[in-house]
C-alpha cells in the first residue's frame, strides 16, 4: 500500500481505503484502525520481530511466542510493576556497533480477556472495543525516554502449558535460531525467505542469553517475575564482583 491508500481520521485513527470497513461502534473502529497502522509500519521497516518487549535495568528483554502465549499480558503486567514497555506485538531490530538494539512502534498494548489482568489502575485509561468479533482493551504505552534505540539483554520464548506454575530453562546456542525465524517481519522477509539483513538480525539475537518460559494457568504475573529475576542475574554476572 502506498501513501494514497491511507485515510487519516482525526489525529491517531488510520485505516486503509483498500480495507475500509463499516463499524457500528466507533470504539471498534478505533481498535481496528490503531492496530492497522501498526501493521502498516511493521511491514515497511527492514527488520522487525514479533515480540513483546520490556525493559529491565535499562536494557530490553525481547519476549516472543505464538499467538495467545501471553505476550500482551506480560507487557501489561510489566506496566503494573513499573517496568518500561516498548510494546506487546512488534519492535524494530537495529544492528549497531555495540550489538543488537530495538526501537518501539507507536502502538498501544492490546489485551484480550484471558490470563492475569493488570490492576484497575493500569486499566482505567484503557479503551474497550472488539477486533474480529472478540473483546479487546487497548492500553496506552508510556513513552520510554531512554533514547531512540535500546540494547537488548536477553530473549525469552514464551508458551502456555497445562501444568501449574512456571518453568524456566536456558536455551543452548544451537537451539536459539529456529524459534526466531518465524517471528521476523519486515521488508527483509519475502515469501518466507530471510534476506541478509534478516539473517544478520536473527544471528545477533541468537547470540544473546535466551530462556524458554512455560506459563501455567493463572501464572502470568509469576512468569514475569521469573523473567525479571533471570535478567537481573545476568546483569549481576556481567558486572562481576
Amino acid at each position: 500500500l502506498g501513501r494514497a491508500d491511507l485515510n487519516v481520521i482525526g489525529d491517531r485513527d488510520v485505516v486503509t481505503r483498500a480495507q475500509l470497513r463499516r463499524f457500528a461502534d466507533p470504539a471498534d473502529r478505533l481498535v481496528w484502525s490503531a492496530l492497522t497502522l501498526s501493521e502498516f509500519l511493521t511491514a515497511h521497516v527492514e527488520v522487525a520481530v514479533h515480540a513483546a518487549t520490556i525493559l529491565v535495568g535499562g536494557r530490553a528483554v525481547v519476549v516472543t511466542g505464538p499467538p495467545h502465549a501471553g505476550k500482551s499480558t506480560l507487557a501489561a503486567n510489566a506496566l503494573d510493576l513499573g517496568l518500561p514497555v516498548l510494546g506487546d506485538d512488534h519492535v524494530r531490530i537495529v544492528l549497531a556497533a555495540d550489538g543488537v538494539r530495538v526501537e518501539a512502534f507507536p502502538r498501544p498494548l492490546k489485551l484480550r480477556p484471558r490470563g492475569d489482568r493488570p490492576s484497575a489502575r493500569t486499566l482505567r485509561d484503557g479503551r474497550d472495543g472488539h477486533l474480529d468479533g472478540q473483546p479487546v482493551t487497548l492500553l496506552s504505552r508510556p513513552t520510554v525516554g531512554a533514547g531512540p534505540s535500546i540494547p537488548v539483554a536477553a530473549v525469552v520464548h514464551l508458551r502456555r502449558r497445562d501444568a501449574d506454575g512456571v518453568g524456566v530453562t536456558a536455551v543452548p546456542p544451537s537451539g536459539r535460531p529456529a524459534p526466531l525465524t518465524p517471528q521476523l517481519r519486515g521488508t527483509a522477509i519475502a515469501d518466507g525467505e530471510a534476506a541478509p539483513p534478516a539473517r544478520a538480525a536473527r544471528a545477533a539475537l541468537a547470540e544473546l542469553p535466551t530462556f524458554s518460559v512455560a506459563v501455567g494457568p493463572d501464572a502470568d504475573v509469576a512468569a514475569l517475575r521469573h523473567v525479571v529475576a533471570a535478567v537481573e542475574r545476568l546483569a549481576g554476572a556481567r558486572s562481576g564482583p
